[in-house]
């Protein structure tokens, strides 16, 4: 009968979650849409005025090739916007590129903008929210493939631009459908070769080039500058400037490189070394090459290079070293032109201000190089960070995520008192079995990552997505009806109806597996002290070690259930069983409940409505089957599984087909109102005081676009990775970081504080929190960038932190350039 009855549970459960699967749909999926228009289209302004959006597109194909470019051209009324592609949801409309689908082409890549957008933040209308706004024009790209039966001469790629545009108010949000035909890229330019531009001073002159001529997106271009000394004078190796010695080396800033990323400059000869003097020198004519590459989203045109050359020419004696400044014009097109285009050298300025330039500039972050201090688990021996897991799984047992369902073990052990030694060392075995099968599942999740796709799994990353949370929360709430007498589970050990001396039977080594099971999916979230640098030390090795790493957590974790199991007079002392228990029972549901509104809020918005309606088609599923007594008939007892799983599936298909629609649009709508009654100045005020109220840091969402260009402005950053699923994140935030010291010193300090949302996982702040504490990816982490010293962050990832251990690291960070500093903040360090 038993068995009979866990097979109708495990069936019941497949059809109940049958639709969960659709709930996980990424709720950007496009939908299909037809063409309503071949020319230009632009959005209309229902007021009356000038239509303030138009919209153009072409793609360029040579003639027999088969891969180029689709352009798509806004073109907008002075003083209008419109936000760009990779605007930040939760705040104004995102532009969307929508084509039709179709066999005769495919893009090959994601649509670039340029120029890109402008970028700021409007406390009073988005507080925290970075806004990304295009004006005048602006033009997507994305790299095309034509099919090999199409002729692209007469191919026309139809669809559609989703923008609203803005000015002191919005215009309702439009699609605008294009049409783009085929055009043949620009001729090459002619190969003429103007004559180079030459500086001559004392001592030593100067000619410089850039080549080719006409670059392509994505391809390289070379910076030559040459340097001819004097008969008789020398000129000095490149280099960085010295306070101290006599000798200056040559220095070249690239001051506006125009969006181009530039390279290492290198010689093309070697200097020589005279006498003592440290700095090495040329006395005959030598060039120096920088590599610039152009982005893939530049458009064709013209950009303009600047730049300084400082310098110092000797010959018995010394010149005063000073400096000139230059600039060349580089034209992009899609098709590469070869020739030089001449550098022209302007005025004349000092040795300083180019040292001062270069100085400035702290170097750009790269992840390849970051070498994060505070993390320091890749190189610790195996046994101590075996100690380390085992430590941190014991740690967890008292973590605030598994806290609801420790209510669940203490009825078990209960139920246990009184039992031979040998059932009860069982029973916490079953338990421990359930406990560490998850934790070998977890550690199965980044070795099949890696393996497989090469990616990173990191810790507690499944509440990322909604199907995940929707499955447990959905889990969890017919529990939570089970401990309040709606239904019984058929399991031994999940008791859920009844007198209470029926609490007191036998708990079923199922349900003892279910549970342990259970309590390690709730801890997930949480990640204690010592659990972050034993992950951080696991995901970086062989699988065979992450595997041992994983299970030394979980006996941690299980080791106070071994140690009852082991010692059964431990429990004997626990109350008899008897009628309280049923009331225990019965808060314990009380509080599972307060986990399923937990778990809600981990939940999309859009689809909280679809998820709660969802809850109460499994509360009628379960109370359908609570109807039919325990001693009833097989037949009659699988009559009510079988409707009450097709009735939850319906209503499964019901809430998220057509009632998350719904809510969708309606989200949508919402979030457009909001975004006008902004924008038209109402209730600014009170934002702004509530932005200003307490102690809430001046938090700034986290892009990598802002963290590079705040490293390269010299200023001192602070990046919190945080989740909406992790308490201890919103424990430190609560009572570490949005603290009145917190906030004093950093004000004082010039510190930009960013927050990095992991909720979602998004992929560049994943591999950022990769860089920084190893591949773990477990939350939360906290990163100081230094100025001056991008890729030497300073990072807190022990799971937990003191306000005084933050000061003491921004302390050791530094101030931003320009900033008060120090005026505060040792008195402020020394009162933690």
């Amino acid at each position: 009968m038993r068995n009979r009855l866990l097979r109708s549970l495990g069936w019941g459960l497949c059809a109940a979650f049958v639709c969960l699967p659709l709930a996980a749909r990424g709720q950007d999926a496009l939908p299909k849409f037809d063409i309503q228009g071949l020319n230009a289209n632009v959005i209309g302004d229902p007021g009356g005025r000038d239509k303030p959006v138009t919209i153009e597109a072409a793609f360029f194909v040579e003639p027999g090739a088969r891969t180029g470019e689709l352009a798509i051209t806004a073109k907008l009324d002075k003083g209008w916007h419109i936000y760009s592609i990779t605007q930040s949801r939760g705040g104004p409309i995102v532009t969307q590129i929508k084509l039709a689908e179709s066999e005769q082409y495919k893009l090959t890549g994601d649509f670039a903008a340029s120029p890109t957008p402008k970028k700021h933040i409007d406390q009073a209308a988005w507080p925290g929210l970075e806004l990304q706004e295009h004006y005048e024009r602006v033009t997507w790209t994305a790299p095309i493939e034509i099919a090999e039966s199409v002729d692209p001469t007469q191919l026309e790629i139809a669809g559609k631009v989703y923008a609203q545009a803005c000015e002191k108010g919005c215009l309702p949000p439009e699609d605008m459908p294009f049409t783009a035909k085929w055009h043949k890229p620009a001729e090459k330019p002619a190969a003429s070769e103007p004559a180079a531009a030459v500086y001559s001073a004392e001592g030593i002159s100067f000619r410089g080039h850039l080549e080719p001529k006409v670059a392509v997106p994505g391809g390289k271009v070379k910076l030559v500058l040459t340097a001819e000394p004097a008969e008789g004078w020398h000129v000095y190796e490149l280099g960085r400037p010295d306070g101290e010695a006599v000798s200056h080396p040559t220095l070249i800033v690239v001051t506006d490189g125009a969006g181009l990323e530039v390279g290492e400059t290198l010689p093309d000869v070697e200097p020589k070394h005279e006498g003592d003097n440290p700095v090495a020198q040329y006395d005959e004519p030598v060039s120096w090459t920088t590599e610039l590459t152009v982005p893939n989203s530049a458009q064709p045109g013209e950009l303009k290079l600047s730049g300084l050359l400082a310098y110092q020419v000797c010959n018995a004696s010394c010149l005063r070293p000073t400096a000139i400044g230059f600039e060349t014009t580089l034209t992009i097109d899609f098709n590469s032109a070869d020739g030089v285009v001449p550098v022209n050298f302007t005025s004349k300025t000092s040795y300083s201000e180019a040292a001062d330039a270069l100085a400035d500039d702290p170097g750009e972050l790269d992840l390849s190089q970051v070498k994060a201090t505070g993390v320091e688990t890749a190189n610790q021996p195996l046994w101590r960070m075996m100690l380390f897991g085992l430590l941190g799984g014991l740690i967890l047992n008292v973590m605030p995520c598994v806290l609801p369902v420790i209510g669940l073990k203490v009825l078990s052990f209960i139920e246990q008192g009184g039992q031979s030694r040998s059932r009860v060392l069982m029973l916490n075995i079953w338990y421990s079995l359930g406990l560490l099968s998850v934790f070998m599942v977890l550690a199965t999740l980044p070795v099949a990552a890696r393996l497989l796709f090469g990616q990173q799994f990191s810790w507690g990353q499944q509440f990322a997505y909604d199907g995940f949370n929707i499955t447990l929360t959905s889990i969890v709430f017919v529990m939570t009806l089970s401990f309040l007498g709606v239904w019984e589970i058929p399991i031994p050990g999940f008791v859920g109806s009844g007198a209470a001396n029926d609490l007191a039977e036998q708990e079923g080594f199922s349900g003892a597996f279910v549970k342990g099971a259970l309590t390690t999916v709730l801890a997930t979230p949480c990640s204690g002290p010592l659990l972050g640098p034993a992950l951080g030390f696991a995901f970086a090795q062989p699988p065979l070690v992450i595997y041992l790493m994983f299970a030394c957590i979980g006996l941690g974790m299980a080791s106070p259930y071994l140690l009852i199991g082991a010692f059964p007079s431990l429990i004997r002392r626990l109350p008899k069983p008897g009628a309280w228990m049923d009331t225990f029972k019965q808060t314990m549901g009380f509080v599972l409940l307060a986990t399923v509104v937990y778990l809600m809020t981990l939940i999309r918005w859009e689809r909280f409505i679809p998820t709660l309606a969802f809850l109460m088609g499994l509360w009628a599923a379960a109370w359908w089957v609570g109807r039919v007594p325990l001693y009833a008939e097989f037949s009659a007892k699988a009559r009510a599984w079988a409707g009450a799983c097709a009735f939850a599936a319906l209503i499964g298909l019901f809430s998220y087909q057509w009632l998350g629609g719904v809510m969708e649009s309606r989200f949508e709508m919402m979030m457009n109102r909001e975004i006008a009654a902004r924008l038209s100045g109402k209730d600014q005020a009170a934002k702004v005081a509530q932005t200003e109220e307490g102690h809430e840091l001046p938090w700034q969402p986290f892009s990598m676009a802002n963290l590079v260009e705040y490293t390269r402005e010299g200023k001192t950053v602070m990046v919190d990775f945080t989740a909406d699923w992790c308490p201890s994140c919103k424990t430190l935030e609560a009572t570490v970081l949005n603290t009145e010291a917190t906030r004093e010193f950093l004000a004082a300090n010039g510190v930009i504080p960013m927050v990095a949302d992991m909720t979602r996982n998004p992929p560049d702040e994943a591999e950022l929190l990769s860089a920084l504490a190893g591949p773990s990816g477990a939350v939360p982490v906290l990163a100081i960038f230094p100025a001056g010293r991008a890729n030497e962050p300073i990072v807190l990832a022990a799971g937990f932190y003191t306000r005084g251990e933050l000061l003491e690291r921004l302390k050791q960070a530094g101030p931003s350039k320009g900033a008060v500093g120090q005026k505060n903040a040792t008195a402020m360090v020394g009162a933690k």
